[in-house]
């Protein structure tokens, strides 16, 4: 269950398709399955067509500069090997920007040592290569607490992800060896494995892009990655597309109007929607999949909002309170709704409403708000965005 075959990385990534005994991966007419969900709500690796590039030049390390601290670094024979940081923790940057993408490769570090894998992150004043480095961190630590592959947010949050009540994810890494990771970053979501157990697993919208680093922390840190490899996904936006729509809801015997309800459809390649939203009186919220499934029934008016769904209660994915987020300072809420790989999450500002999944799950179809005739039950809504990555994009718009 925990395991994930390498050969991943050259099947077609397609539409997914549940069964009793697995997830189901088209492939030339062909099916190949790979493993389901486990009952936490951990769903397996992405599944992508295009081979894996290396993420370093052969030779030298264009493209690539020391920012934050000063640290020793060195590169001979595919090997990087960092060492002697002094007083503030140092990063080798890549000038790129990353947004989605699949990175994979081999790290050792000594006893002692703390290090990690920077991405999705920036640089406080680019103009200044001393200045702080921030962002998401995948963990490379030697410590008794043993949060190797965890998820960390340098210079900002400090952990999101820390493997927490897991023991089987931080047995996985070995001290004084090599180890191999994966990271995913698709969206609003980031994984991560080690030597193939399944660790971090994060949705959060603090930052969809950003730079790539290797970490060489103060003290005692003398860190070595090798077999560097990336698949570059694109890049996802928020963009508007589409409006809500009012429709009248009238009896089944009778034909009056008992009440009114909006609705909107999503673009067919999206997975999240985020809305902001302003409520007076009682509103039901109905969360509809592209089988036409009501897979989640929500009280907007509600301090607990969850009614009903589909599936089961899940673990996975972790999501930290503010879930990156910004704080409202009006009256208005926000709200995020990501179903992804058959997991629903609900995010209502910044709090976690909803978290299931269900095997049976399929893209959003429909968002529909009801509510009655009295004049005293309204909502607004301001602004819609979903969720779309740029290979998607014009397709999209058009």
């Amino acid at each position: 269950m925990k395991q994930y075959p390498w050969s991943m990385n050259t099947i077609q990534r397609l539409q997914v398709v549940i069964g009793s005994v697995g997830v189901l991966f088209a492939l030339d007419g062909e099916w190949n399955t790979v493993v389901a969900q486990d009952e936490s709500g951990r769903m397996p690796p992405l599944v992508i067509e295009t081979p894996m590039t290396p993420l370093l030049p052969i030779n030298g390390l264009s493209g690539w500069k020391m920012v934050s601290g000063d640290a020793a670094i060195e590169y001979k024979n595919g090997e990087l090997h960092g060492y002697g940081a002094g007083g503030r923790n140092a990063f080798l940057m890549s000038d790129r920007i990353w947004g989605d993408f699949v990175l994979e490769g081999e790290v050792h570090i000594q006893p002692g040592g703390n290090s990690g894998w920077q991405i999705r992150s920036w640089i406080d004043d680019p103009k200044d290569l001393k200045s702080r480095l921030r962002g998401y961190q995948v963990e490379v630590e030697t410590t008794d607490r043993r949060w190797s592959g965890g998820i960390y947010e340098e210079g900002r949050r400090g952990w999101l992800d820390p493997l927490l009540n897991d023991e089987e994810a931080r047995a996985a890494f070995r001290i004084g060896e090599w180890n191999r990771y994966r990271i995913e970053a698709e969206g609003i979501h980031l994984r991560t494995w080690v030597n193939g157990v399944p660790c971090g697993d994060l949705l959060d919208l603090a930052e969809i892009e950003g730079h790539l680093a290797f970490q060489i922390h103060t003290g005692t840190c003398d860190v070595r990655w090798r077999n560097l490899e990336i698949i570059d996904c694109g890049r996802s936006r928020f963009i508007e597309k589409g409006a809500w729509k009012t429709r009248s809801e009238t009896g089944d015997v009778t034909g009056n109007v008992l009440g009114e309800s909006i609705e909107f459809i999503p673009p067919e390649k999206t997975s999240v929607i985020r809305f902001t939203y302003d409520l007076e009186g009682k509103s039901v919220l109905m969360i509809v999949d592209r089988k036409g499934r009501t897979i989640a029934e929500l009280g907007l008016h509600e301090k607990q909002p969850f009614r009903s769904g589909k599936g089961a209660p899940s673990r996975f994915p972790e999501v930290v309170p503010g879930a990156g987020i910004d704080v409202r300072k009006d009256e208005r809420h926000e709200m995020v709704i990501d179903l992804h790989q058959g997991r629903l999450t609900v995010i209502r500002d910044g709090v976690v409403v909803v978290k299931r999944y269900d095997l049976g799950g399929s893209r959003l179809g429909v968002l529909q708000i009801k509510t009655s005739l009295d004049h005293a039950e309204s909502i607004k809504i301001y602004q819609t965005k979903c969720l779309v990555n740029e290979a998607h994009k014009m397709e999209v718009e058009e």
